[in-house]
């Protein structure tokens, strides 16, 4: 276990903090945002499912580095990011195959448990998370502590049902608009970081080999 020295702040303003470190974190475009956009097509509770199942994720990398960081830092990362490209290149295939009609508010007890685990799974394998918490994780909790950290996952979990609520909102508006524009961006989203994680892949294989 790490032993950190915290600055020394009112805890309302580390909480708030913290919150607003959660939602800025969130919210960017990446892999599960876009999964969570076509989720919540299917339902609310399925988009927040992703959310809460990459939500986890970061939580247990987070034990995981304040427990054993000294190992965890020593990782090699090439199978993470080889891994993370080949699922990132078999969900833009499932989204290339992904018609309209699939979307229906009946399928939401079918999926809402499978919602999850892609986003437990789709954050557990992605090398960006493994990394943020190995230094910009690792400091936040440095310098602010327990009470941000708090606040940080509460950050998440509202994004997540915002994020959600505007989707569904949108798609309820104009349903054709709303499908087709969350195909485009999840398409090139996932093919974005297919290519970037395939890159660090290679990157990461050279150093070792050179």
């Amino acid at each position: 276990m790490i032993e950190f020295e915290k600055i020394s702040v009112n805890p309302a303003i580390l909480f708030i903090i913290g919150l607003l470190y959660g939602l800025s974190l969130a919210a960017p475009p990446g892999p599960i945002l876009a999964l969570m956009a076509q989720r919540t097509l299917v339902s609310f509770f399925n988009g927040v499912a992703v959310g809460l199942g990459a939500m986890t994720a970061d939580f247990t990398f987070m034990i995981i580095t304040l427990m054993l960081y000294n190992f965890v830092a020593s990782l090699f990362l090439y199978p993470f990011y080889l891994v993370g490209a080949l699922f990132m290149l078999y969900l833009a295939y499932s989204t290339l195959k992904i018609k309209r009609n699939n979307f229906s508010m009946d399928m939401n007890l079918k999926r809402k448990t499978n919602s999850y685990f892609l986003g437990l799974g789709i954050g557990l394998i992605n090398p960006l998370q493994i990394g943020w918490w190995l230094t910009a994780g690792l400091s936040f909790i440095s310098l602010f502590g327990i009470v941000s950290v708090i606040g940080f996952f509460i950050g998440i979990v509202i994004w997540v049902l915002f994020f959600a609520y505007m989707v569904r909102k949108g798609y309820m508006i104009n349903k054709g608009l709303a499908f087709t524009a969350i195909k485009i961006f999840s398409l090139a989203t996932f093919l974005f970081f297919a290519g970037y994680f395939l890159y660090n892949a290679t990157y990461e294989l050279w150093k070792v080999i050179r």
